[in-house]
């Protein structure tokens, strides 16, 4: 018996899917674009960001492996079987390298599709495919006994025969069958159509398009390179960028997918939503030794610019907004305390929590955990434009505390408020060990955003890592 059934449109509405922090974050870039096009840093963070896409597109789908660091190299230096190597990549390096060409050359064939304000049509996504598997020459096939053997790849060409892959646990994962390719794929365009009159956000579109099409499966092999690329396609007409996706990222992806498949689509936008943001920190922290030198006059012309009163202003609205966040923090991190007294304190266990309160010889404290924590979430941290902290302490014969950090994003971002929560404990003498990151993802905000809106993001954010943080001080005091 069939399990297929033919794709179906969105199922709520769409502004219930939305992310009310992209909103925000929207208004940050549009600021922050228009300042790395002066400063000449656009166009090389977009290519090292296409470069990323190309890359990682290919090890989700395991076509290749490359060693990170090489994958470090490739980015910043572009695309070369010489940085490769034999010992980069566990297939020839020549081949992975034309491998990734293809891939970039489609990102960069995306942004010119948008430029164009050409319409999504089936003969594009033939393209896409054609142009994602050019230097593929085979894929993978099950025979009626369940053995894999090699065939032919059509490019940009639909399956000829059901593509249908069997679970670990020996159930068959029914995509859509061969006669009713064309049809559904008719039908996904018609609703991408419909949506974009609707004015759908970006995120919920990106991941309909992706999920849907990833139903039909149009293709022999492919079908996830090409997935990626039309959610790349949605952001990058909104103006934002193709949303990379990496192999750290692979079983969160695999479970929105298959969340997706049971009809919620919620997981698989808020990973879109993630990895959107994460680029976006990326260009709000672009450092400048991706800048020619030839523009270095233009630097120290945009610093003077903004030495001048609207950075002031815009500096007040966001370290003033940064207060605000403390002191919600602050009345938590009380409010946890109080309870742990009341609920183990005395004998080894003591609670406190503090913050800086604006005093400036306290502001520079845990400078150390607050940057090394940045790097762990690849982003610059500004201290030196606005700095608050906020700490919950744990003691249990050692003394373990929970750091939230508000300060400057990137340079030259006189807006944005950014948070990160970690977590370090102290030996009798002193001596600190960690810091560890209690949250995957930073927490960004815009001066001019609607305050009600970022405080409900905010404690929503930090109750999350709150939850992390007293979880791992728990199992390491032996309250289990």
């Amino acid at each position: 018996m069939s399990t297929w059934h033919p794709i179906e449109d969105l199922e709520v509405s769409s502004e219930l899917l939305a992310s009310e922090e992209l909103t925000s974050l929207a208004r940050l870039w549009t600021e922050q674009r228009t300042e790395l096009d002066h400063r000449g840093l656009l166009d090389e963070f977009t290519a090292r960001l296409q470069r990323e896409w190309a890359i990682e597109t290919g090890i989700l789908e395991r076509l290749y492996d490359i060693d990170r660091g090489v994958t470090r190299l490739l980015i910043e230096h572009g695309i070369s079987e010489d940085i490769i190597g034999h010992e980069g990549s566990d297939r020839d390096p020549v081949a992975v390298a034309q491998i990734l060409r293809d891939h970039a050359d489609v990102a960069e064939g995306l942004l010119d599709f948008v430029s164009g304000e050409r319409q999504l049509t089936t003969s594009y996504v033939k393209e896409l495919h054609a142009a994602l598997t050019r230097s593929q020459a085979t894929c993978e096939a099950v025979d009626q006994v369940g053995r894999l053997f090699e065939v032919e790849l059509l490019h940009g060409e639909y399956k000829r025969k059901p593509n249908n892959p069997t679970r670990p646990d020996g159930t068959v994962h029914e995509y859509c069958p061969v006669e009713q390719v064309g049809p559904e794929m008719d039908r996904l365009l018609e609703f991408h159509s419909r949506h974009l009159a609707a004015d759908v956000g970006p995120e919920v579109e990106a991941a309909f398009l992706h999920h849907r099409f990833a139903q039909i499966h149009p293709f022999q092999d492919g079908n996830g390179r090409v997935a990626r690329a039309l959610a790349a396609l949605v952001f990058l007409r909104a103006g934002w960028f193709p949303p990379v996706i990496r192999r750290d990222d692979r079983s969160q992806y695999l479970e929105a997918l298959e969340s997706a498949d049971e009809g919620g689509l919620s997981d698989l936008v808020e990973l879109l939503v993630r990895v959107q943001k994460r680029s976006l920190i990326q260009a709000l922290s672009v450092s400048d030794s991706v800048q020619r030198a030839d523009r270095a006059s233009d630097v120290v012309a945009l610093i003077g610019k903004k030495a001048g009163e609207r950075r002031a202003e815009t500096h007040d609205a966001a370290a003033s907004l940064a207060a605000s966040l403390q002191a919600q923090a602050l009345e938590r991190f009380r409010a946890i305390s109080a309870d742990l007294e009341a609920a183990v304190g005395g004998g080894e266990f003591s609670f406190f929590a503090d913050g800086d309160g604006g005093d400036d010889a306290k502001k520079h404290w845990f400078r150390l955990q607050v940057i090394e924590t940045a790097g762990e979430l690849d982003y610059f941290a500004d201290l030196n434009a606005f700095h608050r902290w906020a700490r919950l302490v744990l003691r249990n014969g050692e003394r373990t505390e929970v750091l939230l950090s508000l300060h400057g994003v990137g340079r030259f971002n006189p807006s944005a408020v950014g948070a990160s929560v970690c977590l370090f404990r102290k030996d009798d003498d002193g001596t600190m060990v960690g810091p560890w990151t209690m949250s995957n993802d930073l927490f960004l905000a815009e001066s001019g955003e609607a305050s009600a809106e970022v405080e409900g993001r905010f404690r929503r954010w930090l109750e999350d890592a709150l939850v992390v943080g007293l979880e791992e001080w728990r199992q390491a005091s032996g309250l289990v």
